[in-house]
């Protein structure tokens, strides 16, 4: 089964680079280059605005449409399978995008409220980038530990913060 897998895997990795990780790459790099440099909060030289900013927002919308319709095909599947936190993902960076550069188009916030929308949504895109990370074999075995250990964290999580409240209740009630 292993032969069978490496072999069909050497087939549908090239597939899924350039059809999926390439173009997630090239729009990460914009947008990286959108919110990072070109934006200056102002509209000064706005032509690369529009033009970065539009490219992010037609990635977006493409996303958005994938996702809804994978959604509408897998029904329920969609909401209990264990790729959710990436289809998750996949829908609040691209809304974080999409907010951010309308907001950008509109200046229809403060530059403070925009900033805060922009560090959102590339948080999320790097999340993603690291998603893709998995198709590397030299790093597919680290993004599937760190996985892992952030799922396994969620019970040390919910155990710590129940003893945390334990000793905050008792303090209150000592303070009086």
């Amino acid at each position: 089964i292993k032969v069978s897998i490496e072999f069909l895997w050497g087939f549908y990795f090239w597939k899924i680079f350039w059809w999926v990780f390439f173009p997630y790459t090239c729009f990460f790099i914009i947008f990286l280059l959108y919110s990072s440099i070109i934006y200056d909060g102002s509209n000064q030289g706005f032509e690369f605005n529009y033009l970065f900013g539009g490219i992010s927002v037609l990635y977006c919308v493409v996303i958005i449409c994938m996702e809804t319709r994978q959604m509408l095909n897998q029904g329920i599947e969609y909401f209990t399978s264990d790729s959710l936190i990436w289809n998750i993902i996949d829908f609040a960076s691209s809304g974080f995008v999409i907010a951010f550069t309308v907001m950008d188009f509109a200046d229809s916030a403060s530059e403070k409220d925009q900033r805060e929308v922009g560090s959102l949504a590339i948080f999320f895109l790097w999340i993603k980038f690291f998603y893709f990370l998995r198709i590397f074999k030299p790093t597919s075995a680290f993004i599937r530990m760190i996985t892992e250990i952030i799922r396994d964290m969620g019970v040390f999580s919910f155990i710590y913060l129940l003893a945390n409240f334990a000793f905050a209740n008792a303090y209150f009630l000592l303070d009086g």
